[in-house]
């Protein structure tokens, strides 16, 4: 990704669009449905991680959420974020602690 091209909210809004649509997918289908755009998926993931403090705690749970709804493992992105959550812990709602 072009630094540019996405902030984050364009990121996690992009994540979380391709595990909804994914999510919708596999519903409606009989057979596993392989997640799709893996490249795109490690790019973001990619810019993420080297941003984590980014992230508001609402991108940060969505870009989760895709990711954890995607069955994508990402090492770094999960490690990143999950640092960035314990310093910033007081900005989470209950909600939103419940949702990450």
């Amino acid at each position: 990704l072009a630094s540019s091209a996405l902030d984050a909210y364009g990121v996690a809004n992009v994540a979380w669009a391709i595990a909804s649509l994914h999510a919708a997918a596999a519903a409606a289908s009989s057979e596993t449905v392989e997640a799709p755009h893996p490249a795109l998926l490690d790019e973001l993931a990619t810019f993420a991680a080297a941003t984590p403090d980014a992230f508001n705690t609402q991108e940060a749970t969505n870009l989760l959420w895709a990711f954890a709804t995607l069955g994508r493992r990402h090492g770094p992105l999960f490690e990143a974020l999950s640092a960035s959550a314990a310093r910033r812990m007081g900005d989470f709602t209950p909600q939103g602690l419940s949702q990450t």
